[in-house]
């Protein structure tokens, strides 16, 4: 992959019209862990840039996105047709635009304001793209890594829920729960094998990670009902 990643940020530091256009093309060829981990932990702490992304690639033909051989992740190969650079970050404006739109009048981008209660306790439920990605992908196993993980992928749980996992007990490790909007609900750094949370969390599905100082090692997914 290319050594320089500069151009996918702009002067703050954060991902521009490229990184947003690169990360929208990874997660329709479902290559996020290929992304750089700068580029992946920019999108881990940015709602917004996570909202852009997901909504290009809604957006993208994602048949022609997948038949063809990709600049950056397939480099040594001559793309094909189909979107642009230039049209995708088109895109990404636009996209910005209406989200920046919504914020104005204070109304969240992916909340129907008339959606019934019914409807708003389904979408609690939905699974998030970005972080679907993940499951199951970047976990470390055995010597180095984690085994034997609790809660399991869609394992359903009541509070209070127990994570647990055995190896990497003598290092600190970051723990974070959100909720399938990516919004964190808890973060603890845990020293040993295990963590309780005993917070209240509402019937939904939810996403935890665990990472270390260098690297993510797992992110697992679970129902509370």
């Amino acid at each position: 992959m290319p050594a320089d990643i500069t151009t996918y940020f702009d002067s703050d530091g954060k991902l521009n019209n490229e990184g947003i256009a690169l990360c929208a093309d990874a997660l329709v060829l479902d290559r996020m862990e290929e992304l750089p981990k700068t580029i992946r932990e920019q999108l881990e702490v940015s709602a917004e840039c996570r909202k852009q992304v997901m909504a290009l690639a809604e957006l993208l033909d994602q048949e022609q996105v997948k038949a063809e051989a990709h600049p950056f992740f397939d480099r040594q190969s001559e793309p094909a047709g189909g979107w642009s650079p230039i049209l995708k970050i088109a895109a990404v404006l636009l996209i910005g635009v209406m989200i920046g739109l919504a914020v104005y009048v204070n109304i969240d981008p992916g909340q129907d304001p008339d959606v019934p209660p019914a409807e708003v306790f389904a979408q609690n439920f939905e699974r998030n793209p970005f972080y679907d990605s993940l499951v199951g992908q970047t976990l470390r196993t055995g010597v180095n890594g984690v085994e034997n993980v609790s809660p399991g992928i869609d394992e359903e749980k009541s509070v209070p829920v127990t994570f647990e996992w055995t190896g990497m007990e003598e290092t600190d490790l970051f723990l974070q729960l959100l909720n399938n909007r990516a919004e964190l609900i808890h973060n603890e750094t845990v020293t040993g094998s295990s963590f309780t949370y005993d917070g209240s969390l509402d019937p939904g599905l939810y996403y935890w990670r665990l990472e270390s100082e260098d690297e993510l090692v797992h992110v697992g997914r679970f129902v509370i009902q």
